[in-house]
């Protein structure tokens, strides 16, 4: 989760290893071998010596870090699994744990813990670390007692590095694993996870990883393995990554008993398929379903429709008329497409050849099934206009929805904007239907009258979600196509004297590289007197600079003299340039 904001405006690998804390260390002094007789049961080293990944060992499986978060897990904790046949002693070993730069809660540098006993079999050896404050809000999970508890360290919840060794020497240096070779630097290595924080600032970087890291961490989510799974790539959501995303401000439990740490207590066991959170509700036969409106290509003349409906639904259409009663309305078919789970219909309609600065009525309809009737007024491209922006409504629960509901509805009567703008987040689980159906229905009224323009944020989009569920809620215009960009989620648009690109700041590397270079092209071609940008994560936050972000977008910002910055993703109000 990853910070969001409520309310913010805000205007390799080297050769050599020189790169994210490994120190330049020579390829030369890897530990390729080690003696053949002193071989450690539970360690990634061959009969003769030779380090090898493949080689069943004792890994770490999950670590989880809140920083001093209230609201998802009780505890940080650090969980051991040995995939192997046999008991493993752990009473010559340690782990140790080193923090990003933006680690306040401990000194810098390693900390170690020795361990005690031993780990079974198929089993886990849980460190629970210091309990969390919960004076304001109750652990959504309760982290059991451990094995071990190490109360000298807070797990920090952006950026970290744990590192498992098979002896009690503290670590020194960063230079740790040879992301070149493939191997150990450290005699005694046994396992290292490192991941970043996922607001990718540069406080946020871990120092140690194996493979490369990702911008995944938060103060709500652990990293675990996937299925045991270690090929010395840290990586989470990416195709050769060994780790995915844990998320202890779940509801379900289901999901909470196959994600949560187990102790030796817990005994064997194995590994099972990650559940996806149950859905609770489901889509009407007998009404149109999270029905949004947005503009087409032109705000003056033409108007785009998104709605759901059961699959069995195979064909719909759009009436548009001046009058309110629908007399002499115009038919405009939608197109059908089975949304990504093939659980539902996605409808699609477009109105063209509107009049501008004109009040239009319209009805959605899927067989014998109308939505009510609502009402929208096409724009104009000099009048001066009001328009809400709004961000990170996100919520788990129905309820939390409710707010959402309450205040834009009372902005909207209040203001009457043109359209309503939100900078990502919409909401807190990306695949999940209950909250999309949540979010859109509880707020229906305001989004089958104003036009919507959403930002995708990172609990739309993730490196292994591709903002399904948020492309199959949304029509956006003049979309941006380029390689390596989201579909759908990239698009500008012109209304009064102003234009609006907004961005995703969620493709990553070259996704980032080719939206930059869509958006200068884009914004040389403008006529209009000012420009407004709109992003989930800015190139300033709370945090300091997002680096990747930044890097790509703030010398295109300069270059065509955006007027102001829109975005989310922290829980503040920034103004960061007068």
């Amino acid at each position: 989760m990853r910070k969001n904001t409520s309310k913010a405006i805000g205007a390799v690998l080297i050769a050599g290893i020189v790169a994210s804390g490994l120190n330049g260390m020579p390829l030369n002094n890897s530990v390729n071998q080690i003696n053949a007789a002193t071989v450690e049961a539970g360690t990634p080293y061959d009969g003769a010596g030779n380090y090898n990944v493949a080689v069943n060992h004792v890994i770490i499986n999950q670590v989880y870090g809140g920083g001093n978060n209230k609201g998802a897990g009780s505890h940080g904790f650090i969980e051991l699994y040995n995939p192997t046949d046999s008991e493993v002693d752990l009473s010559t070993w340690s782990v140790q744990y080193e923090g990003a730069t933006g680690d306040d809660k401990n000194d810098p540098g390693w900390h170690k813990l020795d361990l005690n006993g031993s780990i079974p079999a198929h089993s886990s050896y849980l460190i629970r670390t210091k309990k969390y404050k919960d004076n304001t809000t109750p652990a959504n999970f309760q982290v059991p007692t451990g094995d071990m508890q190490w109360d000298d360290i807070i797990i920090n919840g952006k950026g970290v590095a744990v590192t498992l060794m098979s002896n009690q020497q503290l670590l020194t240096d960063n230079n740790i694993f040879d992301n070149t070779s493939k191997k150990p630097l450290k005699e005694g290595y046994v396992d290292l996870v490192g991941v970043h924080g996922n607001d990718s600032m540069e406080s946020e970087k871990a120092f140690a990883f194996e493979g490369y890291a990702t911008d995944s961490q938060s103060t709500k989510k652990a990293v675990r393995r996937i299925d045991f799974q270690d090929t010395d790539c840290n990586a989470i959501g990416e195709d050769d990554g060994d780790f995915v995303i844990i998320e202890y401000n779940a509801t379900d439990a289901d999901y909470l008993q196959w994600a949560r740490p187990r102790t030796t207590a817990d005994g064997a066991w194995y590994a099972t398929p990650m559940p996806e959170f149950k859905e609770t509700t489901s889509l009407s036969s007998s009404e149109i379903n999270v029905l949004t409106n947005t503009f087409g290509n032109n705000v003056e003349s033409t108007r785009k429709f998104t709605w759901q409906m059961p699959a069995s639904f195979s064909e719909g259409y759009v009436n548009v008329s001046v009058n309110e009663n629908m007399t002499n309305a115009k038919k405009f078919n939608a197109t059908k497409a089975l949304n990504h789970k093939e659980s539902a219909s996605v409808f699609r309609a477009e109105a063209t050849e509107l009049s501008k600065n004109t009040k239009y009525y319209y009805q959605a309809v899927c067989g014998d099934v109308k939505s009510e009737v609502y009402s929208f007024t096409t724009g104009s491209l000099s009048d001066d206009f009001t328009f809400v922006r709004a961000s990170d409504s996100q919520s788990k629960t129905e309820s939390g929805y409710d707010i959402f509901q309450k205040a834009v509805t009372k902005i909207a009567n209040t203001y009457n904007p043109v359209f309503i703008m939100e900078t990502g987040d919409l909401v807190d689980t990306n695949y999940f239907e209950d909250e999309w159906r949540w979010f859109i229905g509880k707020s229906q009224g305001m989004f089958g009258s104003t036009a919507y323009i959403p930002v995708v944020g990172n609990h739309e989009q993730t490196s292994s979600y591709d903002a399904w569920a948020f492309r199959e809620h949304f029509s956006v215009p003049n979309e941006c196509t380029e390689e390596g960009v989201t579909p759908g989620t990239v698009y500008s648009f012109d209304y009064g004297k102003v234009h609006f690109v907004v961005l995703n700041s969620e493709c990553k590397g070259e996704g980032l590289k080719s939206q930059a270079k869509w958006a200068a092209d884009d914004m040389s071609k403008t006529k209009q007197k000012y420009i407004i940008a709109a992003i989930h994560r800015g190139p300033y936050g709370g945090a300091g600079i997002a680096g990747d972000v930044s890097e790509a977008f703030t010398p295109v910002f300069d270059k065509y003299n955006v007027e102001l910055v829109l975005f989310g993703h922290d829980h503040s109000y920034i103004r960061t340039k007068a």
